[in-house]
């Protein structure tokens, strides 16, 4: 009998000695935020089902969503040259939490109706309250969460990017703990490009590759998508034709990442 995704996020909890659930592993609407997220939320729904079967379902905050939007200079080269190659459906939203995404999944129905060969999952740098351990109990739950709706896809789970000036020591620890639970027999693999992003003295962050400290300049979704298309093919044996292209607008704000906080 299959380890159900239910089972499995009940088995996160239990595990928690705290005994109440972090905030992580809640799923959570946005709030106070518009409507606009309820409105990519459906239209990748539609475009995913109308499909069938899509080869990559890529979940994340604004670092993911920007690819599709663009921030700082124009991204538009990278993004087409993934979408010629796969069938893309962007699942990033800009703000988003981990417990958002979470939500996403179980209670929006984002991964319902249709087949993702592979769902590549980077959450978890605007959890500024949260300890690692948290984070990534949360990310734990995700995780269930995918099982439970796509049984059969590979997710690919990839580290938290630096951000700020440089080396961020909490999002170091979410990596490392996040990197133990890549496990090919469960079909999650992890993809570690932490390290790309810093300059070659591995303290500093490359700005080359940053718009603004936080989201990657198009230098730097060029890094990311030289290690998609290095990888995917491991996990999609034939590509699809890619989706019609669906662009959504919306403004946020900064973030650093202050070792002195």
């Amino acid at each position: 009998m299959r380890f159900g995704g239910r089972m499995m996020m009940a088995a996160v909890l239990a595990s928690l000695t705290s005994g109440a659930a972090p905030v992580t592993c809640v799923p959570t609407v946005r709030e106070g935020e518009g409507t606009w997220w309820r409105d990519k939320l459906a239209r990748n729904h539609e475009i995913a089902v109308a499909r069938g079967e899509v080869d990559l379902v890529m979940l994340g905050d604004s670092i993911t969503h920007y690819w599709e939007i663009g921030e700082g200079d124009d991204t538009s080269r990278e993004v087409l040259e993934l979408e010629r190659r796969y069938s893309v459906v962007n699942g990033g939203f800009g703000g988003a939490h981990v417990e958002n995404i979470l939500w996403d999944i179980v209670k929006g129905g984002e991964l319902d109706g249709y087949k993702a060969k592979v769902v590549s999952l980077m959450i978890g740098t605007n959890n500024r309250n949260e300890t690692p351990e948290e984070i990534v109990a949360g990310i734990d739950c995700i995780l269930a969460a995918i099982r439970e709706k796509q049984p059969d896809a590979h997710i690919l789970l990839t580290s938290c990017f630096p951000r700020g000036q440089g080396r961020c020591r909490e999002l170091e620890a979410v990596n490392a703990l996040l990197a133990k639970r890549a496990d090919a027999a469960k079909k999650v693999y992890w993809l570690d490009l932490y390290g790309k992003f810093l300059n070659a003295d591995g303290e500093t962050l490359n700005a080359a590759l940053f718009a603004d400290r936080l989201h990657p300049s198009a230098a730097g979704y060029r890094v990311w998508l030289e290690a998609l298309l290095a990888e995917l093919p491991k996990h999609i044996a034939k590509p699809l034709p890619a989706p019609t292209k669906v662009m959504f607008f919306f403004d946020t704000e900064d973030f650093t990442c202050d070792e002195s906080s």
